[in-house]
Formats: structure tokens, C-alpha cells, sequence
């Protein structure tokens, strides 16, 4: 809960939760799922989900659960860069769907993190922004 920009915390106690396990690495993509409207919601009732791709056979617990993305349409945003520049790539996609691109659906918009933050520039940052249309 809060702030969508301050998910990093919640994505290092899910790091050192798969680390044991075997789940981090060059397979291991991150991901957030946003449930929230930022626009209507306040900042401190923002809900947000951190999360990493794991095989169909892990099992979750008491701190971490397993689950699967809804299925559906979704238009795909490549932004290459800082993830303090995500609002650029965001304004983009609002700036398509308003000149017709296609209509906003029900559902999370996702952020998948295509390369490891550890380990990478923040220049050379690749995320994909995946929004569900109707």
C-alpha cells in the first residue's frame, strides 16, 4: 500500500525470499501489477503487487503467494531508460488511446521489468508497460 514509486522495498523482501530458492537470475522477470487508479485514488490507498516469474511448480506461504496474471488484450509500451522516466512513456500511451488507438479495458496495468536493476544502467533500463483494452 502506498505510493506506486515506492515499491522498490517490497521487490528486495521478495528478493531475498526467492534468492534461497533459486528463483532469481537471468530467467527471473520482475513485475508490478498496479490495481489502482493513481488518478482517483490517494497515493497513501494505492495498491500495488510486486512480483517475479516462477515456474508452475512453486508453491507459495505465509509472506509470498503464487498467483497468474489475467489473461486479455493488452497494448505493450517498450520504455528503454530510468524508471524515473516511466511517466514519459506512460503520457505516450494515454496520448494513443485518446487519439483513438483503442479503448482502455478492465484490469491491472502491468509493468514488466525486462532486465535486473542490479545489474543494469539505469540508462539501459528495458520495461514494458502492458495496459488492458477492451
Amino acid at each position: 500500500m502506498g505510493p506506486y514509486e515506492k515499491i522498490g522495498p517490497t521487490f528486495e523482501r521478495l528478493r531475498a525470499w526467492a534468492a534461497p530458492r533459486g528463483l532469481t537470475g537471468p530467467l527471473a522477470v520482475g513485475v508490478a501489477v498496479y490495481l489502482d487508479d493513481m488518478s482517483t485514488t490517494p497515493a497513501a490507498n494505492l495498491r500495488t503487487q510486486a512480483a517475479i516469474s516462477v515456474p508452475d511448480d512453486i508453491v507459495g506461504d505465509d509472506e509470498v503467494h503464487v498467483r497468474t496474471l489475467p489473461a486479455g488484450r493488452y497494448v505493450a509500451l517498450r520504455h528503454n531508460g530510468p524508471y524515473v522516466r516511466l511517466s514519459e512513456s506512460y503520457a505516450a500511451l494515454y496520448a494513443w488511446l485518446e487519439a483513438g488507438g483503442g479503448t482502455r479495458g478492465e484490469g491491472p496495468i502491468v509493468e514488466v521489468y525486462l532486465n535486473d536493476p542490479h545489474m543494469t544502467a539505469p540508462a539501459d533500463l528495458e520495461t514494458e508497460i502492458r495496459l488492458p483494452l477492451a
